[in-house]
Order: structure tokens, then C-alpha cells, then sequence
């Protein structure tokens, strides 16, 4: 015995040996192969059609070697075909699963959907009776509308059919009403019949009434309107060359004079034209247009009558005029107005005809003469050096830019200068007239007096003699006071032999080189050239200067000492100094000494004086004093160290010269204090400083904590998930030093307190966290993340059913749905439905209560999704078969050969059978049974359907006719009276 794991061809070799060591062997080859799932085809999803309820029967393909069972859920298997068929009561959509399970326990599973449609007899739809019009004789199709598989069609009235077109056609002999029947039997055996009358009519042309010439007279474009009567029932358009036609009239709108032909074309929908002309003379004002005289500006010396020619007045019009003073002269046209002065005169003319008016306006501006303006300066007095010639600005205008001439008495005119001018040679009054005269005659006068003095020569005065004495320091002005005077205060100029004039001080200002006597000499020039010259000489004394520069920003801070003591400042003072005061101390030798008492801010005024100034600055002496010595420690520290190391500190002191302290710390470069530090623990340090003024020391502790890795805390996690997508699992990393640094994964990114990783497949991931702090010291942690795939809901949505009922009844639809334990719900019109789903079969059941159109919507959720299928069950409630017919029958026939008897029978319900015994046929509401001799004859009429039958029974009694028989009086006499009348 072996177990064979895979499909492979075994070689065995089986050895026999007995006590003596005498054996034998013998090989066999074993073939294994692997059981297959068996292989299932039920075939191509189809359509079957019935007459009625029945089987519908499958084969299907099923391959197996090992074939165990054969399981048909839906109806039974027939041993003799080799078929599985099912019943069907109602038309929809089906289906049948079949599954094949071989010895193994393989299983395979195939569907197989089919669309059942059961016969509801034949109909016929010729549509509604038709009213055609023809233009002229052509065929006439009417469509067919019936089933698609019939056995028989019959045509009555003279029609033909075409089965390609599924359409009956005739040829109208002319109008008339024509009656058409068409009857069809299908393969089911049953019977239905239409019938149509169509009424033909043919083409007429249309009758016009003509439009009237005419004339109008319109003052403006206006619509014009012409009758137009047009008789027919089939018109396509009513065109016109000018204008358009609506409403039984041709309208148009001219908008000029002239004769005008309007042509309207009648044209009806079989193409027959009719035209009509008519002409419209037409009268009107266009192109009257009246100008004349455009606005305009007159200037005239005197007032006189004004006359303006007017144009295109037109005949016979009745003209008006506007404006102030104005009249027309219809002569020759003329409008005329008497003017005056600055008037503007705004003209208008009017021309009325019967149409209106017409009217035309300019304005006319009239200017007068004004008489010029002369103006001279007021009167005036005027020095002169000698006899000349005197020049006055005058000024001359004329508004109307119209002067004639200007006339001067006693003097000339300038006209280009604008100035009258004349000679003087004398002391005395000057009499000047000037008189200005425009191209009208009008004048204008003004005249100016002018009073003439000759020239004098200016005055000189000096208020010093030659006693007075002047200081003068470091090239300092000296100024010598005088008085210059003129009676006719025309002064030109004022020098000096030594200095300038300075006109402000009123005096003769130099700088002296040197002590000792300095003379001056001064010329006064007036206008005219005379000149005076004075003279005065004075006393000069020149000294010198002391300096004192200020300290800088006014502060001097002193050098520091230790209590209170003599404190020197230097200040700088030079030059030619005569004495030193200060407020505080002395000055001696370039330094100001004080005692100070106290520290703090010194307020000094010092003075310094010289030949010619003195020099006071107040400036401030900062006096401190040394501090005790003092130094201060960093505060007390506590450190965290990743091992043994040296710490340093800075630490600040006063006033010290040396700074000591204990060991094992030491003094580094600077203010630094360092201690090695080998072990964990509290180290003391104290630090002594020495300056001239004292000692002092300080401590401060140093307590080392020696670095500890950190942990990391997370869990491992199962996911059920509906895709692939990021994960993140929280974690936390716990340091008891509080200095992670990093914090990595070997999956995935960090994002804050979670690792979030993009798996590649279900099933588990591992993440390894890895924590680092600023030592360097690691953790590394593992977690496994589980990916379930979780459940998407799908729905196989079915098409739209159809679902015939004898009355309120369930209604199932094969609705596949995944998962198998997915949430169904189910609406019924967007209402919960009064159904139920079952996941083994597939079949959604709903109840039915009425015909109509039921939209389902069924709704399928899942971990993952929810899906939605929407389809109409459109529910035909049968009408139950009845069957009405007339029980006695007693008719009169001819009959020469052999025939058949029609009677109405009404059948009511819905896809009914009517059979009819024991001979005879059902079509239209009628039934035929053949009649060939005189007699009664029992006809029984059977109508059945899938919801019931019914049964009507009519006796006919058939009489054949008979030949007439005429029997006649023997021959007799009659006697006739003149009074008898009958």
C-alpha cells in the first residue's frame, strides 16, 4: 500500500525472499490521476413560446468519469429522451440549475435562464377609420399591426396584402368610402378579425376674389390693406411681391410716392397657382424741405429794416412766421423784422399742407456801435535831471474792435507802445488831452496834469568825532552810525574808502587789522549824477580770546574709589585766559579737584574769562564708589547623561582680582567652572572670589542622572476591511528620561502616536517600531496586523416581467444575490412589499392583488457595499371566459348548393378558445356553421382559457326557400256602371 500525493505515473517493485536467501522480483507500473470537479453545461439561455400551460424539457451536457448524482431542483428527469423538464404555468422569466456530483464529492453547478411567452390569442389593429385627401389618384397603404407567427390571413373588400410591408393596399376608383376587413388565424388555433373604412376625397382649385386697383393719399408711411378672399380647404401659402397677407388682406406700408403693382400668388398643397394683381397709386408730402437764412451775427452804426430770403416753400401751402417783429412777403419769399440793439431775434417759419407743417428756424443776433474808451493815469508829479521828453502808458479800447483815430493835445500817441509822450524843459504843470474816434463818429476824451521839479543834490551826517573810541575782538565788525538824505529820494548809490554801507544799521561797517586811528570817507550819488562827499576818523582797540571746550555730552565720569576722597577732572581750557571761577572746587594746573562726600552725580558750573569773552559751560562730574567684593553661582542643576562626562558653567563676579574652588571641580578659561563627573550622584561646588575691597564665595549642586532606553507599548490587531487601503495601529513609547528622539518602523510611516502601513495582500504583515533616544539607546517592537477581505453585496438584476394572473396570486423572479447571508430588504412602489427572498433557490415572492405595473426594488447590504435592483413586473389579470349566444334560430335561405350560416355570439375574457360543435368555426363575434339542406341544427359554443371555460348552446332551425305560386279567379263577366269607382 502506498498514498499517492500527486497525479504521477508509480513504479512498484515487490521482492520475495526465503530462509535459504532465495528471492525473486517483479515491477508494476500504477497510474495515478487526480479527480476533476465534473464538467456541467446547461446550455444557451433561450425563449420558448406556448399555447398554454406545459413543459418545457432541457438536455443538458454533463462529463464525468465518477459521476455520483444529478441533482434537477426544478422539475423531473425523463429516462426515455434523456430530457429534465420542468412545468410552467405562466409566462416569464425562468430557470433551471442543475449540479453534478461525482464520488468524490466534487460538485459543479450550471444555470440556464428562459424566457417562457404563452399565447394570448391573435389580434388585428387596422387603426382608426381614415379621411384621406389625394391631389391626384395614387395607391393607398394602410398598416397592419398583428402577431408575428400566424398560420392564416384573409383579406376582404378588394385590398392586397404585402407581407414585407405588413400592409394592406388598394386603388381608389374615386372618392368614396371604402370598407376593409382583415382576420388572422396563429398556430394556437385562435382567431382574430379588424375592420376599417377609409373616405377619399380628391383636389380642387381654389377660388379668388380679385383685389381693386385704388389711389390714397398718406402723409406717412401707413399700412395699405387690399381684400383678398380665397375659398379652398387646402392652402399652402399665400405669397405677395410687396407686403404680406393675413387675415383676408394684402397689406403694405409705401414710403414714397408712386404707382405700386402688389401681386399675390395662391398656391394650395397639391401645387395648383392662382395669381391676382392690383395697383395702388400712391400720393404724398415726401421731399419737402424748407431752408433759408443760417444764424448769423449783424453789426451795423444805425438801425435799419432786415430782410432773409426763405427756399422751398411749396405751392398753395399757407405759410406763418415767428419771432419779434417779423413778417413774410410771400412776393419774393422774403421774411423782414425791424432791429434793435443786442437783440437776438430767433426766426421761425412755418409751411402747413394737408399732410402738416413744415418749418425751418435761424436766429439773427443784431450789434450796435459803442463808442470807445480812453484812459490815462490820475494826475501826477514827476522830478526831471534836464529838459526831455516825457512817455505815459494810456489805454485805448474799442468792444467793436471799429477804432477810426486817436488825436493827443500838447503831446504824440505811441500806438504801437501805448503811450503818449512830451517834452518838458521846465519847473511847472503839464496839461495832456487825448481823444479817440471809431469808424461810426463816436468819441472819447480823457485827459491827465503832470507836475514837473528839477533835481537837488543828496546830504551826508556822521553822529562820531574823532574822539570816540571802538573795541574790536578777534576781527569782529566795527560799525561807524551816519545820516544820507535826498529831497528828491532818488539815491542810486552809497560808498566807502574803507568797509560797505550797511543800510539796515545805517552806518559804514569795516574790520579794523590793528589798534589805532582809522579815517573814513563816504560819496553819495543821486539819479541825476550829483554827488556829495564826508569824511570822519576814530579810535580802534583789538583784543584777545579765551577758549573752554565743553566735556563730551556735558559728563565726566571720574575714576572709582573706595570711600570718600579728593576727586580731579580735567577740563580744557586755552587761549588768552585771565581767571577761572567754579561753582565747586578749583582749578589749577588743567584739573578741577573737589571732595566727595558721597557717590552719585555732580552738578559744576565753570567759567573762564578773557580780553574779549567769557566762556560758561555747566557739565556733570559721576563719582562711584568700589564695591564689596561679591560672586555669584549658576542655580542648582539637575542633569540627565547618556555616561561619565565634564560639565561646565559660567559664573559672574564683582570687583574680584582671583576666583578660587574646591575639587575635583576647576577655574577654565573665562567665567567657566568645570567638574568631571565619572558616577551618578550629588556633587557640592563652591567657589571663593578675592578683590581689593573684600572676599565672598558661593555653592551651588550638581545632581547626574545616568540615561535608561526607552519601551515601546502596542498590541496585535485583526481588521476585516473591503479594500486594500492604509492601516494604522497606535503604539506608545514610554521613557522614564523624556529624550526619544526618533521613532521609526521598518513599514509603513510614523504619524504621531500610530504606524499606518499599506499592506500588499490579505492575511498578516509584521511591523517592527523601533524607539531611539538622544543616547542612542534602542527598542525595537513587533506587530502583526491580520487583513480579513470582507463581503461585497451584488445583485443579478433580472429584465422587466411579465406575469399573467386569474386572480390575486404570488409572482416569483429568480433574483441571484451574494453574499448568501446578506440583509435583504424589499420595496414594493418605494413601500416595504409584502414578499420574501430565499438564498438557497434565488426566488423572490411577492404578492399580487391587482393588474398594473409593480416596480421592485430590492436592496442587498453587505460588510463591504450595498448594491440596488430595480425592475417592473407588469401583472395581467385575466378576465374569466364567458360566451352569450341567441337559443333559437328560425331563418329562411336560399339554397341552390351547399353553404354556411353566420350568427353573432359575444365572447368575453381574456385570451379565450372558442371551439364550436360539432362543426363550425369562431371569428369576429361570429360564428359559422355549415349548412347544406333544410333542418335543425344543435350548435354547442365552448369558450376556455387558462382561468375557466363556458359553455352556450343555439338551436337553428333552416328553411330552404321555395319557388312562388300564383293562383288566379276562373274567367267571369263583370257588369261596370258609370257611377262605380271601384
Amino acid at each position: 500500500c502506498c498514498t499517492p500525493d500527486t497525479a504521477v505515473v508509480y513504479t512498484l517493485i515487490l521482492t520475495a525472499t526465503d530462509s535459504c536467501g532465495a528471492g525473486d522480483a517483479d515491477t508494476t507500473l500504477v497510474t495515478v490521476e487526480l479527480n476533476e470537479a465534473p464538467f456541467v453545461d446547461a446550455g444557451e439561455d433561450f425563449a420558448v413560446s406556448l399555447c398554454g400551460p406545459g413543459e418545457v424539457c432541457i438536455t443538458p451536457t454533463i462529463i464525468d468519469d465518477n459521476l455520483a448524482e444529478i441533482i434537477f431542483q426544478s422539475g423531473t428527469f425523463r429516462e426515455e429522451s434523456q430530457e429534465y423538464c420542468m412545468s410552467v404555468s405562466f409566462p416569464g422569466n425562468k430557470y433551471a440549475i442543475f449540479t453534478a456530483i461525482d464520488s468524490c464529492g466534487l460538485s459543479t453547478v450550471d444555470t440556464v435562464h428562459f424566457t417562457v411567452t404563452m399565447s394570448e390569442g391573435p389580434f388585428v389593429n387596422l387603426g382608426n377609420d381614415l379621411d384621406l385627401f389625394q391631389c391626384e389618384n395614387s395607391e393607398i397603404c394602410i398598416d397592419v399591426e398583428t402577431i408575428a407567427n400566424y398560420t392564416d390571413l384573409v383579406v376582404s373588400g378588394g385590398a392586397l396584402f404585402n407581407a414585407e410591408t405588413s400592409q394592406i393596399c388598394f386603388l381608389p376608383e374615386g372618392p368614396g368610402i371604402y370598407q376593409f376587413a382583415v382576420s388572422v388565424t396563429d398556430t394556437c388555433g385562435l382567431s382574430s378579425a379588424d375592420t376599417i373604412n377609409v373616405n377619399v376625397s380628391f383636389n380642387d382649385s381654389p377660388i379668388v376674389s380679385q383685389m381693386p386697383d385704388t389711389t390714397v393719399y398718406i402723409c406717412s408711411p401707413t399700412a395699405i390693406c387690399l381684400p383678398l378672399s380665397v375659398e379652398d380647404n387646402n392652402i399652402a401659402s399665400i405669397t405677395t411681391n410687396v407686403g404680406s397677407y393675413a387675415d383676408g388682406q394684402v397689406c403694405f406700408v409705401p414710403y414714397d410716392s408712386g404707382m405700386f403693382e402688389i401681386i399675390a400668388t395662391i398656391v394650395d398643397s397639391c401645387g395648383v397657382t392662382i395669381v391676382d394683381t392690383a395697383n395702388v397709386h400712391v400720393l404724398t408730402d415726401q421731399g419737402i424741405q424748407i431752408t433759408g437764412q443760417a444764424d448769423t451775427t449783424i453789426f451795423v452804426c444805425e438801425l435799419d429794416t432786415m430782410c432773409f430770403p426763405v427756399y422751398g416753400i411749396p405751392e398753395n401751402a399757407e405759410v406763418s412766421v415767428s419771432g419779434i417783429n417779423v413778417s413774410y412777403n410771400s412776393e419774393n419769399s422774403t421774411v423782414c423784422f425791424v432791429p434793435e440793439c443786442a437783440l437776438s431775434n430767433k426766426i421761425t417759419v412755418t409751411a402747413s399742407t394737408p399732410c402738416g407743417d413744415y418749418s425751418y428756424t435761424f436766429t439773427v443776433t443784431v450789434l450796435c456801435n459803442s463808442a470807445p474808451l480812453v484812459i490815462l493815469p490820475q494826475d501826477t508829479a514827476l522830478v526831471i535831471c534836464e529838459p526831455s521828453d516825457v512817455c505815459l502808458p494810456v489805454g485805448i479800447t474799442d468792444v467793436d474792435m471799429n477804432l477810426g483815430s486817436v488825436e493827443v493835445t500838447n503831446g504824440t500817441y505811441d500806438p504801437v507802445l501805448h503811450r503818449v509822450c512830451f517834452p518838458v524843459d521846465t519847473a511847472g504843470a503839464y496839461v495832456i488831452g487825448v481823444t479817440a474816434t471809431d469808424t461810426c463818429g463816436a468819441t472819447d476824451y480823457d485827459e491827465i496834469v503832470v507836475a514837473v521839479s528839477l533835481n537837488e543834490a543828496p546830504s551826508i551826517f556822521f553822529s562820531s568825532t574823532d574822539t570816540t573810541v571802538y573795541e574790536s575782538c578777534d576781527s569782529n565788525e566795527v560799525c561807524v552810525p551816519l545820516t544820507v538824505s535826498d529831497p528828491d529820494n532818488n539815491l542810486v548809490s552809497i560808498t566807502s574808502t574803507n568797509g560797505y554801507y550797511n543800510e539796515e544799521l545805517s552806518s559804514i561797517c569795516f574790520v579794523p587789522q590793528s589798534s589805532g586811528e582809522v579815517c573814513i570817507a563816504v560819496t553819495v550819488t543821486d539819479a541825476c549824477g550829483l554827488t556829495t562827499v564826508d569824511s570822519v576818523c576814530i579810535n580802534v582797540e583789538v583784543g584777545g580770546y579765551a577758549v573752554f571746550e565743553c566735556p563730551t555730552n556735558n559728563q565726566i565720569v571720574a575714576d572709582s574709589v573706595c570711600g570718600p576722597s579728593e576727586i580731579c577732572v580735567p577740563l580744557a581750557i586755552s587761549g588768552e585766559i585771565n581767571s577761572v571761577s567754579s561753582t565747586m572746587g578749583t582749578y589749577e594746573n588743567g584739573q578741577l579737584c573737589f571732595f566727595a562726600d558721597t557717590a552719585g552725580t555732580y552738578t559744576i558750573t565753570s567759567t573762564v574769562y578773557g580780553d574779549c569773552n567769557e566762556v560758561t559751560c555747566t557739565y556733570t562730574v559721576e563719582v562711584n564708589w568700589l564695591t564689596d567684593v561679591a560672586i555669584n553661582c549658576p542655580s542648582d542643576i539637575d542633569t540627565l547623561l547618556c555616561g561619565p562626562d565634564t560639565l561646565c558653567f559660567t559664573y559672574s563676579t564683582t570687583d574680584a582680582e582671583s576666583v578660587s574652588v574646591n575639587a575635583p571641580a576647576y577655574i577654565s578659561e573665562g567665567s567657566t567652572v568645570c567638574l568631571p563627573i565619572d558616577t551618578a550622584g550629588s556633587y557640592l561646588v563652591t567657589l571663593t572670589a578675592n578683590g581689593a575691597c573684600g572676599v565672598d564665595t558661593c555653592s551651588f549642586t550638581v545632581d547626574a542622572r545616568f540615561n535608561s532606553a526607552p519601551t515601546i507599548v502596542a498590541e496585535d490587531t485583526t481588521l476585516t476591511v473591503c479594500a486594500i487601503d492604509s492601516v494604522c495601529i497606535p503604539f506608545e513609547v514610554l521613557d522614564i528620561d523624556s529624550n526619544v528622539v526618533d521613532v521609526s518602523t521598518s513599514l509603513g510611516v510614523i504619524n504621531g502616536n500610530t504606524v499606518c502601513i499599506l499592506p500588499i495582500a490579505y492575511g498578516q504583515s509584521s511591523v517592527v517600531i523601533t524607539a531611539t533616544d538622544e543616547c542612542g539607546a534602542q527598542t525595537n517592537k513587533t506587530v502583526n496586523i491580520n487583513l480579513i477581505q470582507g463581503a461585497t453585496a451584488l445583485i443579478t438584476c433580472p429584465q422587466d416581467q411579465f406575469a399573467t394572473l386569474c386572480g390575486p396570486d404570488s409572482v416569483c423572479v429568480l433574483v441571484p444575490i451574494t453574499p448568501f447571508d446578506a440583509n435583504i430588504t424589499i420595496l414594493e412602489n418605494g413601500e416595504p412589499a409584502n414578499a420574501n427572498y430565499n438564498p438557497e433557490t434565488g426566488n423572490l415572492c411577492f404578492y399580487v392583488e391587482s393588474a398594473g405595473t409593480h416596480t421592485i426594488t430590492v436592496i442587498a447590504d453587505a460588510f463591504c457595499s450595498s448594491d440596488t435592483c430595480s425592475f417592473d413586473v407588469t401583472a395581467t389579470v385575466s378576465l374569466p371566459p364567458t360566451v352569450s349566444c341567441p337559443a333559437e334560430i328560425d331563418t329562411l335561405i336560399c339554397l341552390p348548393e351547399p353553404d354556411s350560416f353566420c350568427f353573432p355570439v359575444e365572447v368575453v375574457g381574456t385570451g379565450v378558445e372558442v371551439i364550436v360543435n360539432p362543426a363550425g368555426s369562431y371569428a369576429a363575434g361570429y360564428v359559422c356553421i355549415p349548412v347544406d339542406t333544410a333542418g335543425i341544427y344543435d350548435v354547442e359554443i365552448i369558450a376556455s382559457s387558462d382561468c375557466g371555460a363556458d359553455t352556450c348552446n343555439t338551436s337553428v332551425s333552416i328553411s330552404v326557400d321555395a319557388a312562388p305560386m300564383v293562383v288566379v279567379p276562373n274567367d267571369t263577366t263583370v257588369y261596370w256602371c258609370p257611377q262605380d269607382t271601384s
